[in-house]
């Protein structure tokens, strides 16, 4: 089975679904699994519509997406806690809101909030830890780490740290988001892959 690993998305929808084609394309007839690796909404003027797109695919592919909390989604399901609303809104939550028609986090659905509430913050498998920011990396940890953070270090760093690889997907806002595949063997990524523009 090939893992896609797939870095932030930023509120983008028409890309995200751009990117999907790509690893849809590169798979053929093979089997998939898609990583998201946090920080998919905000920013952009679809968070709504990447939001519906990842659990649509959740729903269709039998335990095959995997969608990981980054920091936006932290904020967001913690909006009430502290400072987070007005740091969730620095980081491009209005943009989330504009496209819920929400004036307010309380106001999205409850459903998008529950879903939210159950996101993991890390993922695994034999051979690579899918993380959205180093900080969750345990010492001594030799896999392959994919880091989803706009932090992470490069699109492929040497190895470090006793045999780390760094794969960084991170992107901003004035960036396409991107991708990785996988096979189950070696841990190195096959292929890259930048969302085509819409």
């Amino acid at each position: 089975m090939l893992t896609f690993a797939i870095g932030c998305i930023l509120g983008r929808s028409a890309q995200l679904t751009a990117l999907l084609e790509q690893c849809h394309d590169y798979a053929g007839r093979q089997p998939a699994r898609y990583v998201f690796l946090g920080n998919f909404i905000n920013a952009g003027p679809d968070s709504r519509g990447v939001v519906e797109t990842i659990i649509n695919l959740q729903e269709n592919t039998a335990n095959r997406v995997i969608a990981l909390a980054g920091e936006n989604e932290e904020l967001l399901r913690h909006w009430q806690v502290g400072d987070n609303l007005p740091r969730w809104l620095n980081r491009g939550g209005g943009a989330t809101l504009r496209s819920y028609s929400a004036t307010s986090p309380q106001d999205l659905p409850a459903s998008h909030l529950a879903w939210l509430q159950r996101l993991p913050e890390v993922f695994s498998d034999q051979h690579r830890l899918f993380v959205t920011h180093e900080n969750q990396i345990a010492p001594g940890e030799r896999r392959l780490i994919v880091v989803g953070s706009r932090g992470a270090k490069g699109p492929i760093g040497p190895p470090r740290d006793g045999g780390k690889l760094y794969l960084g997907l991170r992107a901003k806002p004035s960036e396409p988001p991107s991708a990785a595949a996988f096979a189950s063997n070696p841990p190195e990524p096959l292929a890259r892959f930048t969302a085509r523009p819409v």
